[in-house]
């Protein structure tokens, strides 16, 4: 096994208990460490890609029932610390009891976001929208990070990011030519994705046909009926899946988009 290998898990492991952020950290600090151990996850399954042809198949296994372990380690950790805030309806207007009760009340949904901040393209709450570099005010050779949620049916294409993170999207289609570190995607379901990156990253997600051309190997985790259209030496990671024999979440078509 791995002598580098087996010291970076140690090292994971002991940055990530004694350091956890206390309930007095401010979320933006929990997201960065959060952010900071996922890069650490990435550096120790390039140290595995690195050296897979030069240890045997058990050694690999057990490396890749570790990163699983360590993977799920750091999920239950982002729960406990960053738990998704529950959704409330705002508190109704009292109302005078000589007035008759309103019936069938509904809510409206929360308002379409497109706007440029930071260097940062945020989209959120959008249906039916074409969105590319137009909405950028930088020139197409200058990256820019894209985090997009809550998309239906929409076409999204940005030509030059530095990072990528989408959560929560159906039937949509996403074209990243030239992503100069990772995408994160999360709860994406019935869509095409197109994209060249550092680090591919696919939790929680259904039905995708995906394009990839990735440096490092592909990672999807909790992930089912996933076509990849994928050449790269790079294996793709299923940590979810860790016997021995072919994961079953995903097929690899290397035709998928000729039709």
């Amino acid at each position: 096994m791995s002598e580098k290998f087996v010291e970076l898990r140690k090292e994971f492991l002991t940055k990530l208990y004694k350091s956890t952020p206390s309930e007095q950290t401010s979320r933006s600090e929990k997201e960065t460490w959060l952010e900071e151990k996922s890069k650490y996850l990435g550096e120790m399954t390039r140290e595995l890609n690195e050296v897979q042809d030069q240890i045997a198949p058990y050694d690999r296994r057990v490396c890749m029932e570790q990163l699983v372990d360590l993977t799920r380690r750091l999920q239950q950790i982002r729960h406990d610390i960053l738990p998704r805030q529950p959704f409330r309806f705002q508190r109704a207007l009292h109302v005078k009891s000589s007035q008759k009760p309103v019936k069938n009340i509904t809510v409206n949904a929360e308002a379409p976001e497109v706007y440029f901040e930071n260097d940062t393209l945020y989209l959120a709450n959008l249906k039916n929208q074409n969105i590319g570099d137009n909405v950028i005010p930088y020139p197409n050779n200058k990256a820019v990070k894209v985090s997009a949620k809550s998309l239906r049916s929409c076409n999204i294409s940005i030509s030059n990011c530095s990072s990528v993170n989408l959560h929560n999207a159906t039937k949509c289609n996403f074209t990243f030519p030239t992503i100069q570190g990772s995408i994160h995607l999360s709860d994406i379901n019935d869509s095409t994705i197109c994209v060249s990156c550092h680090q591919f990253r696919l939790h929680h997600s259904t039905n995708l046909r995906v394009h990839l051309r990735c440096k490092t190997s592909p990672v999807i985790e909790e992930s089912k009926e996933i076509s990849f259209s994928y050449k790269d030496e790079h294996p793709i990671l299923d940590f979810t899946w860790a016997r021995s024999d072919p994961s079953p979440h995903f097929r690899i078509t290397s035709d998928l988009f000729d039709a």
